[in-house]
């Protein structure tokens, strides 16, 4: 999942894009656990050294809720 982001992120920066928006990658009907999913987009996305505007796309409130306190984790640190 991890490497999804990275080459993701390096495409965006190839193609000289200012913003990227992920959804909850394979949380879905795939059913990787939210919290492991949140932690390993948010800190792969922080360690990214790119000027990119990155989005995370949450299509409920469970899903945001998890990101947000995941993101409040991580930025506490």
């Amino acid at each position: 999942m991890r490497a999804c982001y990275v080459n993701s992120l390096k495409r965006a920066v190839e193609n000289h894009c200012q913003t990227v928006a992920f959804p909850s990658i394979s949380t879905g009907v795939y059913g990787y656990p939210l919290k492991p999913a949140a932690e390993i987009a948010l800190t792969t996305i922080r360690a990214f050294d790119a000027p990119l505007d990155v989005q995370m796309v949450c299509l409920d409130d469970p899903t945001y809720a998890v990101y947000r306190d995941v993101f409040a984790e991580l930025t506490a640190k």
